[in-house]
Parts: C-alpha cells; sequence; structure tokens
C-alpha cells in the first residue's frame, strides 16, 4: 500500500512539474495585426518607420491609402509617399518620401503633418508643369479640412499651395483640382 501510494505521488510530482508554468502576462502576448493584402514593399517601408509608427488612412477616400507609390522626382524610379502617425507620447502626423537604396526603403525627405486626421491622398501633376505632385487633405475639425500640395523642385518636396476646402477638394468635374 505505502509503495503504491508513494509510485502515486511521483508520478503526480512529474505530472505538475511539466504542466506548471507561469502564463505569459496578457501584454506579453499582444501583437500588432498582420498587415493583410499588404505588398511586400509596404511591408518593408513600415519596417523604415519610426518603432511604433501606424500607417493613416484618408477619411474620404474608400480605396485610398496613407502610402502611395509614384515617381515624383523625375528619374524614372518609383518613391512612396507614406503619410502615418508616429507612435509617440505626443504622436503626430508625419509625412515622408522614401526611396529604395541598394534594395532597402530610405526616408528622402518628411515634414510634418497638419490636423486631426487623414482625409484624402493623391499623387497627381495639378499644375499641369509635368512633374506629378503630391496632394494631402488633413481634417482639421469643425467641419474645415486643408490641402496640401507638394512638388519636386531642387532636390526636395517643396510646399507649392495650401488651401481649405469643405466637402472635396476636387473640382465640379472630379477630376481637377482647382489651384489659383
Amino acid at each position: 500500500m505505502k509503495k503504491k501510494w508513494m509510485s502515486t505521488m511521483i508520478a503526480a510530482a512529474m505530472l505538475g512539474m511539466q504542466s506548471c508554468s507561469i502564463p505569459a502576462a496578457p501584454i506579453d502576448l499582444i501583437q500588432a495585426p498582420a498587415a493583410q493584402d499588404a505588398s511586400e514593399d509596404e511591408n518593408e517601408l513600415r519596417q523604415a518607420l519610426p518603432e511604433g509608427s501606424r500607417i493613416l488612412l484618408p477619411l474620404s477616400q474608400e480605396e485610398g491609402s496613407g502610402i502611395m507609390f509614384g515617381d515624383i522626382d523625375g528619374d524614372q524610379a518609383e518613391e512612396a509617399i507614406v503619410v502615418f502617425e508616429d507612435g509617440s507620447m505626443n504622436s503626430s502626423h508625419q509625412v515622408a518620401m522614401l526611396k529604395k537604396v541598394e534594395g532597402q526603403w530610405k526616408v528622402v525627405w518628411d515634414t510634418k503633418g497638419a490636423g486631426n486626421g487623414l482625409d484624402f491622398t493623391q499623387i497627381k501633376d495639378v499644375d499641369h508643369d509635368g512633374i506629378p505632385d503630391v496632394v494631402l487633405g488633413w481634417v482639421l475639425g469643425g467641419g474645415e479640412k486643408g490641402l496640401d500640395v507638394y512638388t519636386w523642385k531642387d532636390h526636395s518636396l517643396e510646399l507649392l499651395h495650401k488651401k481649405g476646402y469643405r466637402d472635396q477638394p476636387l473640382d465640379s468635374n472630379e477630376q481637377e483640382i482647382s489651384l489659383p
């Protein structure tokens, strides 16, 4: 009887040692959601941004994105424009232009974004000079929105135009952004 009791205790102790472990803290189990339908370039772009950054999605475009691709500087290679929240304690909106250098995306230009959120994104030659412009609409609050148009000049993006709008940044024919 004593031998049977001792064998049972040893088996229970061995079983207990194998299954007992300290559970992981909930914070250790939380992971960023996997990017769905993201291209390889988009995933690489996310890696080039500051840690904790979050890509912004434009509110007024069903299929818009905070990541746009186009040949901004005329070198026959696509650059990426990324609009993101930097993830710091005083998080702010940022806009960056990234270029592939030796197979890696590198930030070559950046600036602070405006407003409380992203409303609209587009790469389009709005001033009809043959060079694609970067068009960003920002939610400013109180129903107001602000449009920033950047153009490539002297090896950098420069603010070409800034204007306010309420509904859509496009003019009545829904194809052009009206600049003065």
